[in-house]
């Protein structure tokens, strides 16, 4: 009997250990070598943008990415522009909002800001604030 539970022990004693080196070995490999990516495939990027203050979609708005789009919003505020590129998931995407036709709908602040890329697989919605006088 004392055998048994001599042997149960150093069996759970030996799972133990054993799990504590495999997983320092997961650690050390990514603390050298970082984290295995995880890529997706943008076919398209849509979203739409409203003014911050009233909610109410703003048009005539460009919205571009370097190298993923260059779109202009419709009177409802949406936009949407086809692309055919393998992004990590995890990389940030810089988009710049920028009013071009400032005279038909008000002007509204340039806007920079990052997405990342996993968050592009979702329609995305982005808020621009209007200029005022008092500024």
């Amino acid at each position: 009997m004392l055998s048994k539970l001599k042997e149960k022990k150093r069996a759970w004693k030996r799972a133990l250990f054993g799990s504590f080196a495999a997983t320092s070995v997961m650690f050390t490999f990514c603390a050298c070598y970082g984290m295995p990516k995880e890529y997706i495939n943008l076919d398209e990027i849509s979203g739409t943008v409203v003014d911050a203050e009233t909610g109410s979609p703003v048009a005539g708005v460009q919205v571009q990415s370097r190298g993923l789009i260059d779109a202009i919003t419709d009177s409802t505020g949406y936009f949407v522009d086809s692309t055919d590129r393998t992004v990590d998931s995890w990389q940030p995407i810089d988009f710049a909002v920028r009013d071009i036709d400032g005279a038909e709908n008000g002007i509204y602040e340039d806007l920079d800001t990052s997405v990342l890329a996993a968050d592009l697989l979702s329609p995305l919605h982005l808020q621009v604030k209007p200029k005022h006088d008092d500024r």
